[in-house]
């Protein structure tokens, strides 16, 4: 998504409104955009993005409160901690419990997985 590229809170509004398309497709690509800038006040349309249809837009608001929410994304994290999805459940489950216990973010799964890795092949 190209107002990513802006790198400014200007282009908030049209992500949040993006989130709200039909195209899983769009919300997925508003979703990653929003993290990739990484703004907090987004936290606001990414707590309700937990409640979207589709599993990979719910993981990734699941990433962007794992890594910018606070206690406010508690009670929207609760909600979801069984989720259906593994992949959104497991996320959900950190971003809760890093919130919860005051920790630092260590990034994604995905992130940390091959930071693991990358330490077992030295």
């Amino acid at each position: 998504m190209f107002l990513g590229m802006i790198e400014s809170r200007d282009v908030l509004p049209l992500l949040d409104e993006a989130m709200e398309d039909r195209n899983i497709a769009v919300r997925r690509t508003a979703g990653d955009t929003i993290s990739d800038l990484g703004y907090k006040e987004s936290l606001d349309t990414m707590h309700q993005a937990l409640n979207d249809k589709a599993p990979i837009v719910r993981w990734r608001a699941a990433m962007f409160i794992y890594d910018e929410g606070d206690e406010t994304s508690l009670p929207y994290l609760e909600a979801h901690l069984e989720d259906e999805a593994f992949d959104v459940k497991l996320q959900v489950q950190m971003a809760y419990e890093r919130i919860k216990n005051g920790e630092s973010a260590a990034g994604s799964v995905w992130k940390q997985i091959a930071n693991r890795n990358k330490g077992e092949s030295l």
